[in-house]
């Protein structure tokens, strides 16, 4: 059974495949998958492993009501995009393994590691217009993964990264999910090499609360920029950051959300 919403939907993420003048992505959280299908303002779901209802309410994002009188500019530009909407990422696992991989500073580049890995080595889906799709490897696959199959698609420098993270969330995903946001960012911290960005974004990715997003990551900055060109943007990290979250007036959720969502409609395809 399908369900439609209707909004701009967040695509930031690499996993989202472009074509056809839209875009689609199949959720997974081992025992359930879900495709979505964007195209202009109608978001459909449909659940690919049965006829119930699908489960699957994205939530809603919206900038501070504040932004219209602290940066008019920028406001303007958020409020073109209508609803804001975005997915919350059910397979743990895969928020984890994609965080890493967007370590790489060049987005198409992680978008192009990623379907090259889920190719690979992820298992295949066969969707209901006749299209395969290639979900991204499990942690079981990764974990056991040799040196080789990473390198073969162009991720030999994240393979012990990758290998060491899968590791600890069979190890420890149980546990993990009784954590508070905070608490897992923290627990993610401690896997060794994965750093503080990669642990926010995961986290970020699971829960859908972007006031663990690093906000001082570049791609804020430069949307940011892009879309309030008028307004003095400091060039050094620390005050546009004491800066963000003075626009944000409490709701560095919506703010960090709606700026990225802007971004993701606006970035070169």
């Amino acid at each position: 059974m399908s369900r439609e919403f209707h909004g701009t939907v967040m695509t930031e993420c690499p996993q989202w495949r472009y074509g056809g003048g839209g875009y689609r992505r199949v959720f997974a959280d081992g025992t359930c998958h879900y495709l979505v299908d964007v195209v202009g303002d109608t978001i459909t779901a449909v659940n690919l492993d049965t006829d119930l209802p699908i489960d699957c309410d994205p939530p809603t994002y919206r900038p501070p009501e504040s932004l219209w009188t602290s940066a008019r500019d920028l406001a303007t530009a958020l409020a073109g995009l209508g609803t804001v909407r975005r997915f919350r990422n059910p397979g743990w696992w895969n928020a984890i393994g994609v965080a890493i991989i967007r370590q790489v500073p060049r987005a198409a580049q992680v978008r192009q590691l990623c379907e090259a890995f889920a190719a690979a080595h992820g298992r295949r889906l066969t969707l209901p217009d006749g299209t395969e799709y290639a979900l991204f490897p499990d942690a079981e696959t990764v974990a056991a993964l040799p040196e080789r199959g990473f390198a073969d698609v162009g991720l030999g420098f994240r393979s012990e990264l990758l290998g060491t993270a899968a590791r600890a969330y069979l190890d420890n995903s149980a546990r993990w999910r009784r954590l508070s946001p905070g608490a897992l960012v923290d627990e993610l911290r401690r896997v060794d090499g994965l750093g503080a960005w990669s642990a926010h974004v995961a986290v970020t990715d699971i829960h859908g609360d972007f006031g663990y997003y690093p906000y001082t990551d570049l791609a804020i900055q430069t949307w940011a920029r892009k879309a309030a060109p008028r307004m003095s943007w400091p060039d050094d990290e620390p005050t546009f950051t004491r800066m963000w979250k003075h626009l944000a007036d409490g709701e560095l959720s919506g703010l960090t959300a709606t700026i990225l969502a802007w971004g993701a409609t606006h970035r070169i395809r």
